[in-house]
């Protein structure tokens, strides 16, 4: 039977993995909301969408790992890194999205929030930072799974 420790680990790492994927579900959710169909607008949507498929599969596997021979006869517990990883990837998205929202809530008038629409509401250079970060975050989350016989 597994340890309370290895247990409590594991439940702490699902509950991570829920705030990390509701975070980045609300993040799509503003990024629809604050931009127009460009293709750099696509292409972020796509690594929120996907960066939350990814959140949610350590979510599945945290779950399932505190059933594991790992966690039941060697009581070994989910890795830190991935705690670490989650808590930043969960950050940044945070940071992410108040950015949109505070660009967003600055146009005051109609005209503007009409207008605010057809151009996304960071620059090019903030869209592929972002881009980046996104995919830097799946990249390293997968990683640290597939370390971990994930």
């Amino acid at each position: 039977m597994a340890t309370f420790s290895t247990i409590a680990n594991a439940f702490s790492v699902v509950g991570l993995a829920d705030i990390v994927v509701r975070a980045t579900v609300e993040l799509y959710a503003l990024i629809k909301r604050t931009s127009s169909n460009s293709k750099s607008a696509k292409e972020l949507l796509a690594a929120v969408k996907d960066l939350a498929a990814v959140v949610a599969e350590v979510r599945l596997w945290a779950g399932a790992y505190e059933q594991s021979l790992f966690a039941q006869e060697d009581g070994q517990c989910v890795s830190d890194n991935i705690t670490i990883a989650l808590e930043e990837c969960g950050k940044q998205i945070r940071e992410l999205a108040q950015r949109l929202a505070g660009v967003s809530n600055a146009r005051k008038d109609w005209l503007q929030r009409i207008t605010g629409r057809v151009a996304f509401a960071l620059s090019g250079e903030q869209m592929q930072h972002s881009l980046r970060m996104l995919i830097y975050h799946q990249t390293a989350i997968r990683g640290l799974m597939l370390a971990r016989g994930g």
